[in-house]
């Protein structure tokens, strides 16, 4: 009989993976940017991904973290959280445009912000 079952196997991974994470979230060298969204999100199905402010390049466009946390708020309470690498984020929404599955707005206070809409669906489909 093998001496590791199923669960054995499970169980190491997830613990490899959760020592990760607590690696990345509490790693001094690792800088972590936060995007929080309210609501709308649940009824329109997108984010919002902000690129520019005043005309010049600003959030994920300029940011100098190595992880982005994208969390999706309703009701106040936390419904899901994206952490993926500042690269990864960059190269999705690259492809999303690519594509034609972006569309930009402006938003913000005073409409100051250039914003990207990107379906949830599309953006975790990318992954």
């Amino acid at each position: 009989m093998d001496k590791y079952t199923d669960f054995d196997i499970d169980l190491n991974f997830g613990k490899m993976h959760e020592d990760n994470l607590r690696q990345i979230l509490e790693s001094k060298g690792s800088k972590i940017e936060v995007k929080t969204e309210r609501d709308i999100w649940k009824s329109t199905g997108n984010m919002a991904m902000e690129i520019e402010y005043k005309g010049r390049s600003s959030g994920i466009k300029i940011t100098k973290a190595d992880w982005w946390a994208h969390i999706f708020c309703f009701e106040d309470e936390v419904q899901m959280i994206f952490l993926l690498p500042v690269k990864k984020v960059k190269s999705i929404l690259n492809n999303i445009f690519m594509n034609d599955k972006a569309v930009f707005i402006n938003g913000g206070d005073n409409n100051n912000s250039k914003i990207m809409l990107v379906k949830i669906k599309d953006f975790a489909a990318e992954v």
